[in-house]
């Protein structure tokens, strides 16, 4: 069971809390662990999931980047669950149900609703990922399977003349090509809609001592994982 302070899932359901949240402890929406209800709204005159979705996007900065085994297998990446006080909480939806929200959003780190700054973040993704140099990779489900738990530590790409200018650089200053620097490892499972995909921190790059016109990426933390069946269900 997580333990953390101001831990609160914020979602709509069309019946009675009380029947949806039964079984919590078997459920991945609630981090199959027992859950209390903190507070409950009625809607009226407004469309509840789009009511959920204005909470969701002004405490987006918030929202839980944790990844879960899930009883059945598998992992789980929660989408509804925010480390954030309670009377904030309470604010941003006064202020939702006011009008006064418009152009505001809460900074986790300072703790204060503030003006809205956009940000780069892909929309198949929740974290920030302004400032990174992020490298988009297409992989199959095996590999990509391995590095979600764990047993593949390096993902590599053959240098080749038509992918040169994705990998590499070439500097002005001295002529020499280099290895292009990345922080975040984007990957995707093929390419459907309806796919798997990853961030992942990368620890190092270097090329393969084994292997000619190689690029080793040593791969770090899981930043997220989305599995697209367990979205579905």
């Amino acid at each position: 069971m997580l333990s953390r302070e101001h831990l609160y899932k914020i979602g709509f359901t069309t019946g009675s809390v009380e029947e949806r949240t039964k079984g919590a402890e078997s459920d991945p929406t609630y981090l199959c662990a027992p859950v209390k209800i903190v507070e409950t709204y009625e809607t009226y005159g407004m469309n509840a999931q789009t009511f959920e979705g204005l909470i969701h996007r002004v405490l987006d900065s918030a929202r839980l980047q944790a990844v879960f085994s899930a009883p059945t297998g598998g992992t789980y990446t929660p989408r509804e669950w925010f480390v954030c006080p309670l009377p904030m909480i309470r604010q941003v939806i006064a202020k939702i149900l006011d009008g006064s929200i418009i152009g505001k959003v809460y900074n986790a780190s300072s703790g204060f609703l503030e003006k809205y700054q956009a940000i780069d973040r892909s929309p198949d993704f929740y974290t920030d990922l302004t400032g990174l140099r992020v490298l988009q990779l297409i992989v199959s489900q095996d590999p990509f399977d391995d590095i979600a738990e764990g047993t593949k530590t390096v993902e590599y790409r053959e240098l080749k003349p038509t992918t040169l200018g994705k990998y590499t650089y070439v500097d002005k200053k001295d002529g020499k090509r280099y290895l292009r620097p990345f922080d975040v490892l984007k990957l995707y499972v093929g390419y459907h809609s309806k796919r798997d995909r990853m961030l992942v921190r990368i620890k190092g790059i270097e090329l393969s001592k084994e292997e000619a016109n190689v690029i080793n990426y040593e791969l770090g933390e899981i930043i997220e994982l989305h599995r697209w069946r367990e979205e579905e269900s």
